[in-house]
């Protein structure tokens, strides 16, 4: 198992925001829940973690996702480590 890494959480939250501002693509809603689900295993913070799973579960149920409050909750968070 690789460890965790907070260099590719962000960098697998940051796609999957990228991509759900181009919902144009039905594709890109896909590509932002495997991004999601991959942020929430690279993540070394267990709350954080669940946070972006609530994030992406609810994107599975919705195709919407809140890309404003959770680049400022990750962003936010990072500037504590």
């Amino acid at each position: 198992m690789r460890a965790k890494c907070w260099e590719c959480t962000v960098k697998h939250v940051a796609a999957a925001c990228v991509l759900m501002d181009e919902t144009m693509y039905p594709s890109h809603i896909i590509q932002a829940i495997g991004h999601l689900a991959l942020a929430e295993i690279e993540c070394p913070d267990a709350a954080i973690a669940a946070y972006i799973r609530r994030h992406r579960i609810k994107l599975q149920a919705t195709r919407d996702l809140d890309v404003d409050g959770l680049e400022k909750y990750i962003y936010g968070r990072l500037l504590c480590f």
